[in-house]
């Protein structure tokens, strides 16, 4: 019985130590395998078990939310442009309703800086009596971004007689509001009418023939006639302005031109005749009233008159 009491407890022994032997191998192991778990890479599955048609509809959607995205990137600069094109159109509105109603200092005030420094505000006034700007209707019809402080604004004139035309003009920003901007055609309407008003200043309370003689004498004391000619063997720029900008060209010539303007008699005057060209010969000769008063010749192609 001692004998077999030793035997069993031995064997449970070994059982024992081989047990805890395994328990401590798996233990042990443990820490391993998750040591190789945290090495593997990790890997996210999307769309696991989605269908294609599902698939199909989902990247529908993704495109089309993408395009609603680029459709609103494109959206928001036309909307800029509308918004000033209505806001150029309003002062154009404002500016003709107050010159059809005759009140010409507030068109004055509407003016941009660059015409504003043109005329005196008093000028201003004489000018659109002279024109009888109140005499018309305007029909403002639309205006168009040129840039982005720069609309060009299309109207309808219409005169007394019925007769309309169309007229194209602009407006330009200036510290946040839109003043009208004078086009050259309308410095030529403005000049016409500064000599029509010095005229018929002079001959008012006069009907003889000798008084409208006087008139016509008194006006052209105001006025000057001016003869520009100008000449170039190559291509050249012309740029010809008087002091006010009532007159004011700028085109390319090769050969002789010339030039014929009433201006102010006040008034100076600036030429050139310019070109790249080699060996390009330019001349300008100026007249007032048929006398030559300034004149420029160069072979470098560049030859101005200042005066």
């Amino acid at each position: 019985m001692i004998v077999g009491s030793v035997l069993v407890a031995g064997c449970s022994e070994e059982k024992a130590s081989s047990g805890g032997q395994d328990n401590v191998e798996q233990q042990s192991e443990i820490p391993r395998k998750a040591q190789v778990n945290n090495q593997k890479p990790k890997t996210v599955i999307v769309n696991e078990g989605m269908s294609n048609n599902e698939e199909d509809k989902l990247n529908e959607r993704i495109a089309d939310l993408e395009d609603k995205v680029n459709d609103q990137s494109a959206v928001q600069p036309t909307q800029e442009a509308e918004s000033a094109e209505d806001s150029a159109l309003a002062a154009a509105q404002d500016y003709y309703a107050a010159a059809g109603a005759g009140n010409y200092n507030y068109t004055y005030n509407e003016l941009s800086s660059y015409a504003q420094n043109q005329f005196t505000e008093d000028e201003w006034v004489a000018d659109n009596t002279a024109l009888g700007s109140d005499a018309a209707s305007y029909g403002v019809d639309s205006a168009q971004m040129v840039d982005d402080s720069t609309a060009e604004v299309y109207l309808t004139v219409t005169s007394p007689d019925g007769s309309a035309s169309e007229r194209t003009t602009q407006f330009v920003l200036e510290n946040g509001s839109w003043k009208h901007e004078l086009t050259q055609s309308e410095y030529d309407l403005f000049a016409g009418a500064s000599a029509s008003a010095s005229a018929s200043a002079s001959a008012s309370g006069s009907v003889s023939a000798s008084a409208s003689a006087s008139a016509s004498t008194s006006a052209n004391t105001n006025t000057k006639h001016v003869k520009i000619v100008i000449t170039s063997d190559k291509p050249a720029d012309v740029s010809i302005n008087d002091d006010s900008l009532n007159w004011f060209v700028t085109e390319e010539i090769t050969g002789s031109k010339i030039y014929e303007r009433d201006i102010r008699k006040n008034s100076g005057l600036s030429v050139s005749a310019t070109t790249d060209a080699y060996n390009a010969q330019t001349t300008i000769e100026v007249y007032e009233n048929g006398s030559l008063v300034a004149q420029d010749s160069d072979s470098n192609g560049f030859a101005i008159v200042n005066y």
